[in-house]
């Protein structure tokens, strides 16, 4: 379940994470500055499973990434979104929904 994987209910793969951080290294060999964006999730999913299923696996993650390459991660967490916004547990709706997320977005890279 998708909802349970952003609550940390998720193992990784060791060599598959290697490989991912080998990515981000050759990416900012192109770079000036290079941001990761966790996609944020519909909250009304998560809530209900909330103290059910998890670990920290995924915020673990994340500070690897932060920690080994420098790379700022924006949380998946704080949108200003509502259950319409999405269409399903993590994609956005085309009508609304996207807007409000790229402009969010957009504000956080840029500040």
């Amino acid at each position: 379940m998708i909802a349970a994987a952003y609550l940390g209910d998720i193992e990784f793969d060791p060599q598959a994470t290697q490989h991912w951080f080998a990515g981000g290294r050759a990416l900012q060999t192109v770079c000036d500055r290079m941001i990761c964006f966790i996609h944020p999730v519909d909250s009304a999913m998560t809530d209900e499973i909330e103290g059910e299923v998890g670990s920290d696996s995924l915020q673990e993650f994340v500070a690897g990434i932060t920690a080994e390459l420098g790379i700022e991660v924006l949380p998946w967490r704080g949108y200003e979104l509502t259950p319409e916004d999405f269409l399903d547990v993590n994609h956005m709706n085309a009508r609304g929904g996207r807007e409000k997320l790229s402009r969010q977005l957009a504000a956080r890279i840029l500040s």
